[in-house]
């Protein structure tokens, strides 16, 4: 692992420290899915329900966190588990391509606008309630975008300056079951619309030795003890567990900014970080057998993704700390950037991917553990 690797880590420093184009490579050009998005980049209108009201559990971004009583559906109905089997950041960062992510932070920004941190927003790739007017069509007079992402632009960076592709790491880790994001959802009465579900996000590990080398469905899995509350330990300890609902067959749901889900990043060479995801978003047409059109969100903030980075590699920490706000887009307690002399207060930077799942199962007996079953993919 050279030098320049380092120094364009993971989710943070690039564009800037690195000094580079955002021009996309090769790796990661033709991952996305291009079921429902039509020859101009826009989704088909009959690929998938966009005809979905906001939710109305959107965190305000930068309001004070607060413990609020979680008001859940009870855990009755059918349940269904789904894993990841794809995680894609799509490959440009071009204002002409809807993009996935969320709008994070209720604004419409512009590169000029102070309050979305000057930062462009973007189309979204499947769900158009995230424009103004809602569910308008992009190129329409009057449509303006809101999705927040910056990861392409970071990934591209790092792609080009370093040779390496973190795209191609994650699909990796994501193929041999050592990176597994499990999404669990109750309460279910119907895959068609069902207003009131319940869904939790956890880490897990397979329990599984044998075809490490894909996701395939309906295989066991067991959960990080990591995605549950401190002193957690049942699967209704999760971080992450929020109501949600399905609308014509899209499930959806938005988690608070202070339920922070810690996502692993590999970065190859044996070597990783976790960025916690605060607000996080999810949504996908849900059915039996396939999760398909996922589209994932959240924002972290600039201290977590400075300490993401310091843990690998200190000697970076001016540089690092330098330039993070040129990449922060959310404002965060009402800031971008606040410096005090050699010190700084930093925003969010958002992030978003495209995903599709499978029905899979958590293991029944001990289902939350420490570490990966000795022997099993995960561990390999």
């Amino acid at each position: 692992m050279n030098k320049s690797w380092f120094v364009c880590l993971g989710l943070l420093v690039g564009p800037i420290a690195c000094g580079a184009s955002t021009t996309p490579g090769e790796v990661g050009a033709d991952a996305r899915s291009e079921v429902g998005v039509d020859a101009n980049g826009d989704e088909a209108l009959d690929a998938q329900p966009i005809d979905v009201a906001p939710l109305d559990v959107r965190p305000e971004v930068g309001a004070d966190i607060v413990d609020v009583p979680r008001d859940m559906p009870p855990d009755t109905g059918r349940s269904l588990t789904f894993v990841l089997d794809e995680l894609v950041v799509e490959a440009s960062d071009g204002l002409d391509l809807p993009h996935t992510g969320f709008n994070l932070d209720g604004l419409f920004s512009g590169p000029t606008d102070a309050d979305g941190c000057n930062h462009d927003d973007f189309f979204s790739l499947y769900d158009r309630d995230q424009h103004r007017p809602a569910r308008c069509t992009r190129g329409t007079a009057g449509c303006v975008a809101g999705v927040d992402n910056q990861l392409p632009t970071v990934f591209n960076t790092i792609e080009s300056v370093s040779g390496m592709s973190p795209r191609a790491v994650i699909a990796g880790e994501v193929a041999n079951n050592r990176l597994v994001v499990l999404v669990h959802v109750t309460s279910v009465e119907d895959l068609v619309d069902d207003p009131d579900i319940r869904v939790r996000v956890f880490i897990g590990f397979p329990t599984f030795s044998t075809g490490c080398t894909s996701v395939q469905p309906d295989r066991e899995y067991v959960v990080d003890r990591r995605s549950l509350i401190a002193g957690g330990t049942t699967l209704g300890d999760a971080i992450v567990d929020v109501r949600g609902r399905i609308v014509s067959g899209r499930l959806q749901f938005a988690a608070g900014a202070g339920d922070v889900f810690r996502l692993p990043i590999p970065l190859g060479a044996g070597l990783s970080t976790a960025v916690g995801l605060r607000a996080l978003h999810m949504r996908f047409d849900v059915t039996d057998i396939r999760g398909t059109h996922g589209n994932l969100g959240g924002w972290a903030t600039g201290q977590d993704l400075v300490d993401a980075i310091v843990m690998l590699a200190p000697m970076y920490r001016a540089a690092v700390e330098g330039i993070l706000g040129s990449l922060v887009d959310i404002q965060d307690g009402g800031i971008c950037v606040a410096r005090s002399g050699s010190r700084a207060r930093y925003g969010g930077v958002s992030m978003g991917m495209e995903f599709t799942a499978l029905p899979v199962r958590i293991r029944e007996m001990d289902p939350i553990v420490d570490a990966p079953p000795p022997g099993t993919c995960g561990a390999m």
